[in-house]
């Protein structure tokens, strides 16, 4: 979002980001999200069955952040 809360369609398309995590079948939440300092954002996912956790990391643009940790996905299991 915007300062003004408007949506920031320079994000992704139009404002949206879709990352497929690896392996995941199960819903999936993102508990925290959080925005370092070079714009870029790290966030933590969950299946609903437990099996696929981690921490992901996506580019300022929307974009999966490839170098970080070989593939933008680092599995906390």
């Amino acid at each position: 979002l915007n300062a003004n809360g408007a949506i920031d369609t320079s994000f992704g398309t139009n404002g949206v980001s879709v990352i497929q995590i690896p392996g995941s079948a199960a819903f999936t939440r993102i508990p925290e999200v959080r925005l370092q300092a070079d714009g870029k954002f790290l966030f933590l996912y969950q299946n609903s069955n437990a099996t696929n956790n981690g921490v992901a990391r996506v580019n300022s643009g929307g974009t999966l952040d490839t170098t970080f940790a070989a593939s933008g996905f680092l599995a906390t299991e």
